[in-house]
This record gives C-alpha cells, structure tokens and sequence, in this order.
C-alpha cells in the first residue's frame, strides 16, 4: 500500500472509530457481558460489523445513515399516559437523536441522518384500542421534527410502501415474507438469553397496559393474554425490521430497546427513565434534580409532581 494510501486509510479509520464512539456514548445494554476472551473476541467481531457500515459512508464522504423503528403510538393507557398525544418526552427523545446526528457533524463534516421507522400501523389490528391515534401520533410526531427544526430526523412509514387498504389486503402476505413464527418464538425464549430479557421486558409493559383494559378479567387471563400479546409484538417486530433493513440494506441500526453489546443493532438511551425498557410512548416526562427522567403519570402524580408545559407547548411533570 502507498504512503498516502495508507495514510488516507489510517484517517479514515480514525475517524470511524471515534464516530462509533459518540453512538456508543448513549448506548443502552441490559447487562454486561463477563470479561472472558471468547466475549472479548464477540465484542471485537461486532465493533467491526458496525465500523465497517460507518466506513462505507465515509469511504464516499456521504452522511452517516441510521435507522430506529420507534414512535408508533402512545400508550392509551391512562396510568401511564397524559394522553394520545405526544408531549415532552417526544420531544426528548427526537432531539436526542437529532443531537446525535450534530456531535457526529463537528468530528465529520458530511454528517449524519436518522430516518425513524414509524411502525404503529404494523401493531394496530393486534394492539387494543391504538388504530384510531396511530395516524395522528404519526403526524404529530412529524410536527414536532418541522418546529423544532430537527432537520437530521427524517420518517419513514408503512404508508411509504403501502395503502391503508393495500396493508390490510396483503397483511398475511408482508408477514410471510419474513416468517418469524410465534411457536418458534416461544421456544427461543427457554434457550436465548438476549431474547429472554427482551421478552420479560415488553411483557411487564404490555400486561400493565391490558390489566387496565381489561379491568373485569381475571389476573391469570391477563397474565396468559399478555404473553400471546407479546410473542404477537415481537414477531411484527422483527417482520419490520427485516422489511426496513431491505429497504435500508447499508444504514446502521439502532434500537430504542436495550441490546446486548454483541448484537448487530445499537441499543440507545434517548431519555433517562426509571426502568431500562420505558419508552416515551409508555411514559410521561418528569424533571427531578435539574434533569428529565421517564416514569408512568400515575408515578408522577405519587411524587407529588405538578404538569407544566415547555414551550408553553409540550406538557411535562416537575417536581
């Protein structure tokens, strides 16, 4: 290789590197992995996997693209909730993501971009009671990006690629393209560690939200309703995200959801929140000890906590 060549490869890997290094920065992982060689190899082998995504782009000094199937809908659960709406927690998370973008802008200049995959649609016939507020939550999310300015954010939605009326035509088919069964789902659950933490997860949030809806029904039928439920998630879940990694084949991927430090999608931390799994969309927003944390309304109200609005716009608890 020749000096300048390799000199132009060292700076590109330099810069690579610490572009991985500011993602990383807000990474979430919902445990670490003990110190052994065989790990350290597994954490050697990822890191490379994402490099080497984040070098195709500076390879032709094109922004650095990104993906994050997240904001489908909020909650309809009142316990939890303010609302249907969006409110600061949003606002939050969106800005997380558009600060992001900005941080990798001051070490390289082309930049970077997140389209958010926007994937309420592809819950809303399994879901309770979400499919009348998926399309404003959408759109209201889209609002907030176009006040705020965060031109690094971008949406992508199942309306990009379908009709309302094409989606509910060819469903069964858009879930056989990417067949994830639920019976091979639940066997997974006993020998994959990962998938296990995963599962317990969404199912606390998801039996919150139907012990609720259900108020007449038995503990046990919740319980057992749930963990349908959640296997129903996750196999639409992983059906999206192989449909949005075919439409987005080179762009890294990151997830609102915690990832073990060896997976191929990059867990990140938009909002800090009392518990590893919440979301904005399952939480209302608290500031506490000059900084912003998620936790259910019904939390917030214990604390004694009292609503404002910032901006004189999106809604919030302070204590």
């Amino acid at each position: 290789m020749e000096y300048d060549t390799y000199k132009y490869y060292l700076n590109d890997c330099f810069i690579c590197e610490k572009i991985l290094e500011k993602i990383y920065s807000i990474r979430k992982i919902p445990y670490k992995l003990t110190n052994t060689y065989e790990n350290k190899l597994l954490l050697k082998k990822c890191m490379d996997f994402h490099l080497d995504k984040i070098k195709k782009f500076v390879q032709k000094s094109e922004p650095i693209e990104m993906i994050i199937p997240a904001f489908p809908v909020k909650s309809p659960n009142p316990q939890k909730t303010l609302s249907c709406h969006p409110d600061y927690a949003e606002v939050l998370a969106l800005k997380k993501l558009h600060e992001l973008c900005s941080c990798i802008k001051e070490i390289y200049p082309p930049g970077a971009k997140v389209t958010i995959c926007s994937d309420g649609r592809v819950f809303c016939d399994i879901i309770p009671f979400i499919e009348e507020n998926v399309a404003s939550y959408s759109q209201e999310i889209i609002k907030i990006i176009q006040i705020e300015d965060f031109n690094n954010l971008s949406i992508f939605k199942l309306d990009n690629l379908f009709s309302h009326t094409e989606y509910s035509r060819i469903k069964d088919k858009f879930i056989k393209e990417f067949p994830d069964n639920v019976e091979s789902l639940k066997k997974k659950r006993f020998y994959s560690p990962d998938f296990f933490v995963m599962f317990s997860g969404l199912n606390k949030f998801i039996f919150e939200d139907l012990s609720y809806i259900y108020k007449d029904k038995s503990k046990p039928w919740i319980r057992n309703e749930a963990k349908n439920l959640t296997f129903q998630i996750i196999q639409r879940s992983n059906t999206w995200s192989k449909l949005i990694e075919k439409y987005f084949p080179q762009a890294l991927r990151l997830s609102i959801h915690p990832q073990s430090a060896i997976a191929k999608k990059i867990g990140v931390n938009l909002v800090d929140a009392d518990d590893l799994w919440r979301t904005p969309w399952h939480s209302v927003c608290c500031w506490k000890d000059n900084h912003f944390f998620l936790t259910s309304k019904e939390h917030a109200e214990l604390l004694g906590a009292h609503l404002e609005r910032a901006d004189e716009r999106y809604p919030y608890y302070r204590l």
